[in-house]
């Protein structure tokens, strides 16, 4: 089988790891209550996959989550947070009255933290569409294709926070994304950093398909530029948040225990040594790691945010 990267294009792609459906569906079923396998379209296995061209991680096939997948996570207080660090160092590069796009808005709580009477937000999620549109936002259940054949170069900022990793086909996301956008125009992404402690967990069961079938290091981030002709402004990594420190404890803990112990680290382990060493990685955060971090100190978190610059043509 020939596999070519969905971000570069490139046929040098070496398999890292497979992991089995089962499994998935077993992560997922202790996280919401229930079984979600029909999510995975018939499918017995995914490969997860590194680009030696663009640094890209990917999951092949990209099966995505549905809307009915995406609305029962929204139970959940923390899916869709108000308050992130990336929306106060992105919100820096919306300047006033901007005619703003956001893609994957949820129930725009970015909206909120800018200055501008022209925001368009995209959302997939109908439920999320009508929380927002209840605050007085304007958002649409349309995919950024759609909206870019009739809106090409009307944004001056067009961003999109914890969206790229769950796209397939992440070529066409960016570029129509991108043709939104007025030269001169900035463009921001947030993803989840392929470059943090998160890369370091096991079973962490969002960082999966169908929810993540990408995963993006900061080269990876880097080659969006290149490919697209767009020049990069400023790549930030934000400090590790208050809700992930017990999660980032608890990865360096059990990655300790794992060198200890020669276990190989995967993305999906659920036999009784993993569950062992997960509980006694618990013990040791609890009674030994808890509460030593300062706050100048502070490891990188789980989030990295890129602004790029399209190019003014004369």
């Amino acid at each position: 089988m020939v596999l070519n990267c969905p971000l570069c294009n490139s046929g040098s792609v070496a398999s890292i790891e497979s992991v089995k459906v089962s499994e998935l569906a077993e992560l997922y079923s202790q996280m919401l209550g229930r079984s979600i396998i029909e999510e995975f379209s018939g499918h017995n296995e995914f490969g997860f996959f590194l680009c030696g061209g663009c640094d890209l991680r990917f999951f092949h096939p990209a099966v995505t989550g549905s809307e009915g997948f995406y609305e029962s996570l929204q139970k959940f207080d923390w899916y869709y947070l108000e308050d992130k660090d990336e929306y106060e160092f992105a919100r820096r590069y919306v300047p006033e009255n901007s005619c703003v796009l956001e893609i994957g808005c949820g129930k725009g709580a970015f909206a909120k933290k800018i200055d501008t009477g022209n925001y368009t937000g995209l959302e997939f999620s109908s439920k999320a569409r009508e929380m927002g549109e209840s605050a007085g936002i304007r958002i649409l259940n349309e995919t950024v294709q759609a909206h870019a054949v009739k809106n090409a170069g009307r944004y001056d900022v067009v961003c999109s926070f914890q969206v790229l990793e769950h796209i397939a086909d992440v070529s066409a996301f960016l570029g129509s994304s991108i043709e939104c956008l007025a030269p001169g125009g900035r463009y921001i992404i947030s993803v989840p950093s392929a470059d943090s402690f998160i890369s370091s967990a096991t079973n962490a069961t969002l960082n999966l398909p169908p929810h993540h079938v990408t995963h993006w290091s900061d080269k990876s981030l880097c080659s969006i530029a290149s490919i697209f002709d767009l020049k990069m402004v400023e790549l930030y990594h934000d400090k590790l948040a208050d809700i992930h420190s017990r999660w980032y404890s608890i990865t360096m803990a059990q990655q300790m225990l794992n060198a200890i112990f020669r276990k190989k680290k995967k993305l999906i382990d659920l036999s009784f040594s993993s569950r062992v060493l997960t509980r006694l990685a618990g013990i040791l955060v609890d009674h030994h790691l808890a509460g030593k971090q300062k706050k100048g100190s502070l490891p990188r978190g789980h989030s990295v945010t890129v602004v790029y610059r399209k190019p003014i043509r004369k």
